[in-house]
């Protein structure tokens, strides 16, 4: 699901899960397209909500794919 639908569902500003992933406090991975994509699960949205109460400080959502040609772990 979209940003925008994932802050829907929780009720809360887009705006705060673009300033988290600016922050870095929020990882995931960044589709061609520039959108994000978060998985539209109960884990995913629940870790998001926890993230927003400040039960946790970060949130590492990203698909690493070592087997991907030009991967590199930094």
């Amino acid at each position: 699901m979209s940003a925008t639908q994932l802050a829907a569902r929780l009720n809360i500003p887009v705006n705060w899960i673009y300033v988290q992933i600016r922050q870095k406090r929020l990882l995931i991975d960044r589709q061609p397209t520039g959108a994000y994509l978060f998985q539209n699960s109960p884990s995913v949205i629940n870790a998001v909500r926890d993230l927003r109460n400040h039960t946790i400080r970060h949130l590492d959502l990203r698909i690493i794919q070592p087997q991907q040609e030009g991967y590199q772990h930094v």
